[in-house]
């Protein structure tokens, strides 16, 4: 089996950021090796209404873990956090959730509340209302 023409690339790094690829050269087709090729998948992080970030490792290998941690802005907590349908709050600890091994793209939502909604015991209402 043939591949196609690759490219090789080299990316433009300004610390751990890369921020563009600087040069790039093509390679000759290769014939592949049985059990060469690698499943990339994407983790995508989105963040429904603001007042935090959320990030992930978004390339992964097939196989592999990826994690996601959620940061809410001062004020706000975490209210929610799925897995494209699926409800993974629960399975997230300290704000961080990881998905043991990725074998398909995934879509990782975060959603934020302020911490004035929030109804300490003995409190009939949230506290400043």
């Amino acid at each position: 089996m043939t591949s196609h023409p690759r490219r090789r690339c080299s990316p433009l790094v300004l610390g751990l950021v890369a921020l563009a690829w600087a040069s790039c050269s093509v390679e000759p087709p290769r014939k592949a090796s049985a059990g060469a090729a690698v499943a990339l998948y994407i983790v995508t992080a989105e963040v429904t209404g603001g007042h935090g970030t959320l990030h992930c490792l978004s390339l992964v290998v097939t196989g592999q873990p990826a994690s996601c941690t959620a940061t809410p802005a001062p004020g706000y907590h975490l209210v929610s956090l799925t897995d494209g349908d699926t409800d993974v709050l629960g399975a997230a600890s300290a704000n961080r959730y990881t998905i043991v091994s990725v074998t398909r793209a995934h879509t990782v939502t975060a959603t934020f509340a302020s911490d004035s909604r929030l109804v300490h015991v003995g409190e009939s209402t949230p506290p400043g209302a």
